[in-house]
């Protein structure tokens, strides 16, 4: 689709996505990793930068309260209360004291259940053809830049160090999502599957750098996905299965000449890690330090307890679904689990379209869940993109429900 074809809100939508993307490019490009523990970095906040954010934000969320109208009456009602239970935690925030402007940037922040509304934009078809065939352009700069930022940390530390929180995490994880969400919506030909599998291939390497057994995992889930999408639920295509094993071990043969040893070493790392249960004393020492009341009602976005590994007041956990009832209680997390994962129950579709899309869903559904490290829900282009898709599989449903009613009628 040319630039000139597009209308203002179209415009206005795309703007939004491309700042907030330069925001984080921004935030992240003279960032320098800790030079101890594990290696983090935080983000430098400009003027310009918070200038590009609050733009995005406003712009988008404002084109989702216009879009909102396009939903079903009953997800609109939904939303709206999601809207309201964000905007009640935020006043109970100030009224405390303790806000500031921070906290619309804070992981799972009240602000996530206003972000809610970006799924009326992905329901709209409008934005969706206009999103899905620039996302090949995002890729690849995500993880150019998420492979530039763990060179800088392999440059600057005399040992290897597990990257956390970094502009290395935060574009692996916009190149990843990209890719998950474009794996199941391309038209299916041979130039997407090697580029598809050739994007695999690269989110393997910097899942390995993670240092985390889960990514791993998602980047194997999503070789399965596609795999299945383009071999077919119903008919071998063995073509396909060909040419992507071809393109894979040419891809490794070519690529093993420029991995170098900090790959070798981060791999022998993981591969020592296979037997650690880094969950089971997270959850014991949660349940055992907070309280069944403390969750029933939420304790506000300060909410922290005493983590036996890192101290008191320790504001996280490695399961979004427990840090969300933690600090907002249960009926707001029932209400967004229920918003974000209904999709989940498509996934049986006699529609391939639907199936696959929803099939991604469930994948962050297990992230959710706490199948990954360090996840972070706040305002950026991952959580954008994973909203959009959320939208686009409720649109599925219904052109799939419709499609169906008419053949029953006539």
């Amino acid at each position: 689709m040319k630039v000139w074809a597009l209308d203002k809100k179209q415009i206005l939508f795309l703007s939004s996505l491309v700042s907030c993307f330069i925001y984080a490019y921004l935030g992240y490009k003279d960032a320098k990793w800790s030079f101890t523990g594990l290696a983090s970095m935080d983000m430098n906040n400009t003027l310009g930068s918070n200038l590009l954010w609050g733009y995005s934000l406003t712009s988008i969320i404002l084109l989702s309260l216009y879009e909102l109208k396009s939903l079903p009456i009953k997800y609109q009602k939904l939303i709206l209360l999601a809207v309201f239970i964000g905007l009640f935690w935020l006043l109970i925030d100030f009224l405390s004291g303790s806000f500031s402007i921070w906290v619309l940037k804070e992981n799972m922040s009240p602000m996530y259940f206003v972000f809610l509304l970006i799924i009326a934009l992905g329901y709209k078809r409008k934005y969706w053809n206009i999103l899905i065939p620039i996302i090949p352009l995002f890729i690849p700069i995500a993880y150019i830049l998420s492979y530039m930022h763990l060179e800088t940390l392999f440059q600057t530390s005399s040992w290897l160090r597990r990257p956390i929180n970094s502009g290395f995490l935060t574009f692996y994880l916009i190149g990843f999502y990209a890719l998950m969400i474009y794996s199941v919506t391309c038209k299916k030909n041979i130039k997407n599957l090697m580029f598809i599998a050739m994007m695999i291939l690269i989110s393997f390497y910097l899942a390995f750098n993670t240092w985390s057994r889960s990514w791993i995992l998602h980047v194997v889930l999503l070789t399965g996905i596609v795999i299945l999408r383009w071999v077919g639920l119903r008919k071998m295509k063995f073509k396909y299965v060909v040419i992507a094993i071809a393109i894979f071990v040419l891809a490794i043969l070519v690529g093993s000449n420029f991995i170098g040893n900090n790959f070798l070493d981060v791999f022998e790392i993981v591969e020592g890690r296979k037997d650690e249960n880094t969950r089971t004393w997270q959850y014991v020492n949660f349940f055992n330090e907070v309280e069944t009341c403390d969750l029933l009602i939420g304790q506000g976005v300060d909410a922290s307890y005493n983590s036996t590994n890192f101290g008191a007041n320790y504001k996280y956990i490695d399961n979004v679904f427990l840090l969300c009832m933690f600090r907002y209680g249960v009926i707001p997390l029932l209400l967004l689990s229920y918003i974000l994962f209904k999709p989940c129950k498509y996934i049986l579709s006699r529609n391939e379209d639907l199936a696959f899309a929803c099939v991604i869903v469930f994948e962050w559904f297990l992230i959710f869940l706490g199948l990954s490290t360090y996840t972070t829900l706040n305002y950026d282009v991952a959580t954008i993109l994973m909203l959009l898709a959320i939208g686009h599989c409720y649109s599925l449903k219904d052109k799939s429900s419709r499609k169906t009613t008419v053949k029953f009628k006539l």
